[in-house]
């Protein structure tokens, strides 16, 4: 694996839960909410894989670093999110994705 492997997976992790905080809604459970955080790492993941060694050169010595980019992100993500932006910026990108819809209401 090399440097630049590594730095993206770090760089990704790490910036990923602001978008999963962008898309995860305040009235999911946490279970909804943890699925749908591991399947955006995990698309993530595949995304930034398949971009470093394209979609035709996967075979069966690719999935050793296949699965370290996966797993790589998903953990970098975890972290960031509980260490970093769950108790700073998560809370403020959820209010603001998360707002009702503006209904009006009929006049009498």
């Amino acid at each position: 694996m090399t440097t630049t492997a590594i730095a993206l997976i770090l760089a990704i992790g790490g910036l990923l839960p602001a978008l999963i905080a962008a898309v995860t809604r305040a009235t999911w459970s946490s279970n909804v909410k943890v699925a749908a955080s591991i399947g955006i790492a995990i698309l993530a993941g595949l995304v930034d894989w398949v971009t470093q060694n394209g979609v035709g050169s996967f075979n069966v010595h690719d999935f050793p670093s296949f699965f370290i980019t996966l797993g790589g992100i998903i953990i970098v993500s975890a972290t960031a999110y509980v260490t970093i932006w769950k108790p700073t910026v998560a809370p403020a990108i959820t209010r603001m994705t998360n707002k009702a819809p503006v209904t009006s209401t009929p006049e009498a």
